[in-house]
């Protein structure tokens, strides 16, 4: 399924036709619930801030963010259950990362930890 999607909905051709992922298309989690509707991050030192805008749907202490840390040339990370999604916000210690030598493209989702559902991931943007 992941092939398909990057095929069908994330390639795309650059100005000379060489294929690449367009990292906006991309979609990390996918499932059901209904995702995030806008979601700002930033990075400060070794800090990662995320600041996003809670949906009443998802009020219950179950719904977690998901956080993707995706390099498309080097490494990538996951980091799972970090904030409630009715909290709006978070910051995350990730150390290391103020000497990252590539950018990360940040993706989020909503995890039910009760049932075990996801939302579809949104695009954050790079760090």
């Amino acid at each position: 399924m992941a092939q398909r999607h990057i095929f069908k909905e994330a390639l795309e051709l650059d100005s000379e036709k060489n294929p690449f992922v367009n990292p906006e298309k991309l979609i990390v989690f996918a499932g059901q619930l209904t995702p995030l509707t806008s979601c700002e991050v930033s990075l400060h030192g070794d800090t990662i801030d995320l600041k996003w805008t809670p949906n009443d749907q998802y009020d219950a202490s179950t719904y977690k963010i998901n956080l993707a840390l995706v390099g498309l040339y080097g490494e990538s990370h996951l980091r799972t259950s970090i904030a409630e999604v009715r909290q709006g916000a978070c910051t995350l210690q990730f150390d290391g990362i103020s000497r990252k030598n590539h950018d990360y493209h940040i993706y989020v989702g909503i995890w039910d930890t009760l049932y075990g559902d996801f939302s579809n991931s949104i695009y954050c943007g790079v760090i």
